[in-house]
């Protein structure tokens, strides 16, 4: 008779092998937008109004014009409408405003 082929048992432990390595950070969660500083996996207004405090290097900002800032953001970016912007939604917004980053 005919014997079975040895490559899958000689396959076995190599594949045991890759599957009890620890998955990789990339692998575990979905890829988040650079400025989520709460790591809600979003740029949500929190993380918005801390971005136009940094950018603008102000700590004296008046409350009301830093909401303002912030809800003109969302209303030109959020594009589901959730209030806050996915990792699509900052990359989306970044393409139309190549000057932003500078």
């Amino acid at each position: 008779g005919c014997s079975a082929p040895a490559a899958p048992a000689a396959a076995a432990p190599a594949a045991a092998a890759r599957s009890s390595r620890a998955p990789t950070p990339a692998r575990r969660r979905p890829r988040r937008p650079p400025a989520d500083f709460n790591e809600n996996g979003f740029i949500d207004e929190e993380d918005l109004q801390e971005i136009i405090l940094r950018l603008l290097n102000s700590d004296d900002m008046s409350e009301d014009l830093l909401t303002d800032l912030t809800s003109h953001v969302l209303s030109e970016s959020d594009l589901d409408n959730d209030n806050m912007l996915s990792f699509s939604e900052f990359e989306h917004a970044m393409a139309k405003s190549p000057d932003f980053m500078k």
